[in-house]
């Protein structure tokens, strides 16, 4: 897919403001980092998109090596590239469509704010499905009235203390769908009822299979709302 940058008119208000807020962040970011390496800092680029899922796309296709997040691990943040999170991306949006997952398919993301999150929320926006985020503050009563109402057909969920919460909520409903850990419980993974049960770096990480190398998210308009899905390119 090309690359697109749309460049505003000159004049335009929007322009002056962007630019402003792009040296205003700029300047705080590299007083936090005084006396660090600026090498691997990605110039602030407006990228346009149809989607979210196409945003990611041409930001890949623009800074593909460049870093795109810090993840604290071990006490000391380490760089993850854009490439990164794009094959991520790619291997779970094909792990969810082998799970069932399609459009307008709703999917739960029971956790707090980490990579994890944007990952399982840009592989399912990808599929045309429907994230349904869940606080990982909420009473089992709060998580159990956003599962039934939305009707989620799998759910991410971070730690094994919220897969308690969970648990409890599929026996409150009688209803339990396919949970995909971000992190591996350091106890008895599941106690809940009979559901299948992933952890999410089995299903991000290892070698890419031709079938996945070769998929890519792609973005389609339809009446009722802009969608993106996995097509398999010959």
């Amino acid at each position: 897919m090309p690359t697109e940058l749309r460049e505003l008119p000159e004049g335009d208000t929007r322009l002056s403001i962007f630019n402003g807020l792009a040296r205003g962040i700029g300047t705080m970011m590299m007083g936090f980092t005084q006396g660090k390496d600026h090498s691997n800092l990605a110039p602030p680029l407006y990228v346009d998109g149809k989607s979210i899922p196409e945003f990611l796309l041409r930001r890949v296709d623009i800074q593909r090596d460049q870093r795109a997040y810090l993840v604290k691990t071990g006490g000391k943040y380490r760089p993850v590239s854009w490439d990164q999170v794009y094959r991520k991306v790619v291997k779970l949006s094909a792990f969810l469509r082998e799970q069932g997952v399609g459009p307008a398919d709703r999917v739960g993301i029971l956790s707090g704010t980490k990579l994890e999150w944007s990952i399982a929320d840009f592989a399912t926006l990808g599929l045309g499905a429907i994230t349904v985020p869940i606080y990982q503050s909420a009473s089992v009563e709060e998580i159990e009235y956003v599962y039934t109402h939305s009707g989620v057909k799998i759910v991410f969920v971070e730690d094994s203390n919220l897969a308690k919460k969970l648990s409890e909520v599929f026996q409150r409903t009688g209803r339990a769908v396919p949970v995909i850990y971000f992190q591996t419980p350091d106890k008895k993974p599941w106690d809940g009822p009979a559901t299948p049960v992933f952890n999410f770096e089995t299903v991000t990480s290892g070698p890419i299979t031709p079938a996945v190398s070769y998929t890519h998210l792609r973005a389609h308009e339809t009446k009722a709302n802009l969608v993106c899905r996995l097509l398999l390119e010959k």
